[in-house]
């Protein structure tokens, strides 16, 4: 029902235009069954010059013809009706195809904003067990194939329904016995069609599979493609993408081989089942117990019948594949988002404080933090060092609440985060990530990206110049205007990072997070960044992780993390003077 639900609202805004499909394909379908009538009407009633069968058709064209005094004019008013019903039933289908498109658009459209709305509001935790290969072959492939079921398949299904209800009572008014002949293999070809519809639905969700898998691999050979390059690894990387590239080649070629083999096989059923009707109605012919027009009426409904059902296999195929791409996307839509009720956090002072916090990432039984217990004041500078793999990166992500913590709680202005909306309380915090992203834009769109209103010119550059980027826009080409390339590949480690820092500095936001941003910065560009971000103090809370001591000596508090703990904090005076941890990796950086 979920799924019903689900693909009735990606109809919104386009219910009109599948409902006028529909009607255009049965106008279309009902016109065409009169072209064969006439036909049989024209040998039987005008040449042969006997009505041999009275059905609401024959008697609708004797009534309408019988004024006429010529044969000669009966056969051209006859000719004529063909050719007339020929151009509506034409023009009906071109309707069909025209607003059946509309309406699959309509959907892939919806469906299409949805995902993407929806991936935007997924937990951090979802993108730590999916791949960005197969996310985008989710929502590029398989929302293609579900549209094109759509547009194409889902319609026909309609002709197919129409056909079976229509012909068969026609030609069952003219003839029982030829009718229970036209009709013996046709069970046959219908349960071929289901069993290629299961055959269909499984192949397809193998090479759905493996072109993912191919996709993930050409992501991230691209997305790495310097570390490639640096290490000479072209070779394991062609090996590897064709490795996937034949797992995705043997399900190809097993789905062609089952779609010939239906092909193959429905059409001598169908040859069969026409051949049947031909033997069996010159038989009839012969006997009297049929005559010419109702034999070529026959002939004529028989093979619509038999290649639209076969088409059936065609439909119930892409049916197959239609619900495989749509359960893989509803994978992504079933997952749960991110809760978006909690009060607003205006007026932000910026003041921290863990309470007894714990955590663990999602599926794993290790504890990353234990118990931590702390307070930062609105304002303040404080730091956070230790060993890699102490717990840095965990604590701050717990603020901003890419993850929220197992036990404890994490008290914002005095308030519990959890009670926060969390894109509220996420627009009160400049984040620089250890790896900094930069979009495919200028220098002044990335730095501006950083803020929720509208910046001026000025704004872009008095960030750019406190994070110390600033002399080496201008030294570009184009200044603030230089694209900056994907994911920044056209500037240095440093460069990115700076633009990072002006990017959270622009929003003016009350707390400040840089999660070791300043890794590739030479020292005295370091000194002269860290010199800048103190004429904030006061007025923004600044939280630092790093690995090098410089950074974090002049916080006002440094923790200091080991296994998930903090085993130090104080000053850097008063740790020096401890000394423990702090002060021995003061000493192996040998800090003057």
């Amino acid at each position: 029902m979920k799924k019903l639900k689900t693909i009735w609202q990606l109809t919104e805004g386009g219910r009109v235009f599948y409902f006028v499909a529909v009607l255009s394909l049965v106008i279309s379908v009902v016109v065409g069954y009169f072209i064969p009538i006439v036909i049989q009407y024209s040998i039987d009633t005008v040449i042969g010059g006997e009505v041999v069968n009275s059905n609401f058709m024959t008697r609708w064209l004797s009534d309408f013809l019988q004024h006429l005094s010529t044969r000669k004019h009966v056969l051209f008013i006859c000719s004529i009706l063909v050719v007339i019903f020929s151009l509506i039933q034409g023009f009906f289908n071109f309707i069909r195809g025209r607003f059946a498109s509309k309406s699959a658009q309509n959907s892939a459209r919806l469906l299409k904003n949805r995902l993407f709305n929806h991936i935007q509001h997924l937990p951090s935790s979802y993108y730590n067990k999916i791949n960005t290969g197969d996310l985008v072959q989710r929502c590029s492939s398989d929302v293609e194939t579900y549209s094109l079921f759509i547009e194409q398949q889902s319609i026909e299904f309609f002709r197919v329904v129409i056909m079976i209800i229509a012909v068969i009572p026609i030609m069952l008014s003219y003839n029982l016995k030829m009718t229970l002949a036209a009709m013996c293999l046709l069970p046959i070809i219908i349960l071929y069609s289901f069993y290629y519809f299961f055959c269909m639905k499984r192949i397809h969700q193998a090479v759905a599979e493996s072109e993912a898998e191919m996709s993930t691999v050409v992501q991230e050979n691209l997305t790495g493609v310097r570390v490639v390059k640096a290490f000479a690894q072209q070779g394991y990387e062609v090996e590897k993408f064709k490795t996937k590239n034949s797992d995705f080649k043997a399900n190809s070629l097993e789905m062609i081989k089952i779609v010939a083999n239906y092909w193959a096989i429905s059409a001598f059923f169908c040859m069969l089942q026409i051949g049947i009707v031909l033997v069996y109605g010159v038989i009839s012919a012969s006997r009297g117990e049929l005559s010419i027009g109702e034999f070529t009426l026959f002939i004529s409904l028989e093979v619509a019948l038999v290649w639209i059902i076969r088409g059936m296999g065609r439909i119930l195929g892409e049916m197959g594949k239609a619900m495989v791409s749509f359960n893989r996307i509803n994978e992504i839509l079933d997952e749960e988002t991110e809760s978006s009720n909690g009060k607003s956090c205006a007026n932000s002072r910026g003041s921290i404080e863990f309470r007894d916090v714990s955590f663990s990432y999602p599926d794993s039984e290790s504890e990353v933090l234990k118990n931590l217990s702390f307070e930062i004041e609105s304002g303040a500078t404080v730091a956070f060092v230790g060993p890699t793999g102490a717990g840095k990166s965990s604590l701050i992500n717990l603020i901003p609440r890419l993850f929220d913590p197992t036990s404890g709680e994490i008290r914002i202005d005095g308030v519990n985060s959890t009670e926060f909306n969390r894109q509220s309380l996420r627009s009160k915090i400049g984040f620089v990530t250890q790896e900094p992203f930069l979009y495919s834009k200028s220098i002044k769109e990335n730095i501006a990206n950083g803020a929720s209103v509208d910046v001026t010119f000025d704004q872009i550059q008095h960030a750019a110049k406190t994070a110390n980027i600033h002399q080496d826009i201008m030294a570009f080409g184009q200044g603030y205007e230089t694209l900056v390339g994907e994911r920044g590949v056209t500037l240095s480690g440093g460069q990115k990072q700076r633009v990072a820092i002006a990017r959270a500095i622009i929003g003016n936001h009350p707390i400040l997070i840089f999660d070791d941003s300043l890794s590739a910065i030479d020292a005295q560009t370091d000194q002269k960044i860290r010199k800048n971000l103190s004429r904030n103090r006061g007025t923004s809370t600044q939280i630092i992780t790093s690995h090098r001591m410089s950074t974090v000596c002049e916080a006002d508090c440094i923790y200091v993390l080991d296994h998930g703990r903090i085993v130090e904090s104080g000053s850097h005076q008063v740790l020096i003077a401890q000394q423990g941890m702090y002060s021995r990796l003061w000493k192996l950086q040998k800090v003057d």
